[in-house]
């Protein structure tokens, strides 16, 4: 009997003692891709993060070739796409910008990444020779990868919050369809089958219950629209616009959108309200193409409770 309690006295010592992790934010931020000409007139591109207003613009990072970013559901960490040993692959870094290394040890051409709910897996897209453009998972330190869905000229999966299920795009020329695919029981099934099939960027909610995406109902312009889970309840955000729709991210309180769009010669991000389709611009310098949205506010703990483990521990200690 001293021998467990001293086993578990160890156990519990570990779980009492917080293991050191990344900080994530502790006040609503948006981190975004921006690229163009420094004043040097060297070109570059940026990790930058700025308030949900657009204001307190900073640094986090300045690579060769950045884009493609998700942030981890606790905060702490972002995912991005850049240069590396001549491949375009995948990098996490810490939320503020340090410690940036490749997810993989072999360089490849990868992309697309997004998180698994549990911060345990990553979806990415990459391409293999006998089954061309895949959706692919692997663990966050590059192990067991694996295909899991053929996309043709697609990608863009996006984790659903329950982690069961991932949305993607199917591509061919002049066609683009979302499917959702049950990771569980290996089956997929497109989002609004008897609609004109030319969506992109699909992007889940928090809740898990609606996905925003760009579509093009008629041909005439790209606009953004939000429908169930399921399919049902289509509602329109934007207008369909000629210029297009470049990403989709969604505020973690559900209300609002923000979305990358191409303005003239130009790209710049923008928030929109989906309870009055209220507008506003958020950057105005450079080429920003991709957001992130992380509120601290928003993070439900799955971390043990130190209460109850000291209880349960005392409870041990007094049977002996």
């Amino acid at each position: 009997m001293k021998m467990f309690r001293f086993f578990l006295l160890c156990s519990l010592s570990v779980l009492l003692c917080p293991a050191i992790f990344a900080q994530a934010p502790t006040t609503a931020k948006i981190a975004f891709v921006s690229r163009g000409i420094n004043p040097s007139g060297v070109r570059q591109s940026n990790i930058y993060m700025m308030n949900p207003d657009g204001s307190g613009l900073v640094t986090l990072i300045s690579r060769r070739g950045i884009n493609h970013i998700a942030w981890e559901l606790s905060g702490q960490r972002i995912l991005f796409c850049s240069d590396h040993k001549g491949k375009h692959d995948i990098h996490v870094m810490n939320a503020d910008g340090t410690d940036a290394k490749p997810v993989f040890t072999e360089p490849r051409y990868r992309v697309e990444p997004a998180w698994s709910p549990d911060g345990k897996r990553i979806a990415y897209v990459a391409s293999a020779k006998l089954i061309g453009r895949s959706v692919y998972i692997a663990s966050i330190n590059g192990e067991s990868s694996k295909p899991i869905v053929q996309v043709g000229a697609g990608g863009q999966p996006a984790w659903s919050p329950d982690g069961t299920e991932i949305a993607f795009v199917v591509g061919s020329p002049g066609v683009r369809k979302i499917y959702i695919l049950n990771l569980e029981a290996h089956t997929q099934r497109q989002l609004l089958p008897d609609k004109n099939p030319w969506m992109q960027h699909p992007a889940w909610s928090s809740d898990g219950e609606r996905i925003a995406f760009a579509w093009s109902p008629e041909n005439s312009g790209t606009g953004i629209f939000v429908v169930n889970r399921d399919g049902t309840e289509l509602q329109q955000i934007t207008e369909p616009d000629p210029l297009r729709i470049l990403s989709i991210t969604w505020a973690p309180s559900g209300d609002e959108l923000v979305y990358g769009k191409i303005i003239r010669d130009s790209a710049h991000l923008f928030k929109v309200s989906l309870r009055d389709s209220g507008t506003q611009q958020l950057t105005h310098e450079m080429v920003n193409t991709e957001a992130i949205w992380f509120d601290p506010a928003a993070v439900v703990s799955v971390k043990p409770s130190t209460s109850a483990l000291i209880t349960t521990w005392g409870k041990i200690k007094n049977q002996d």
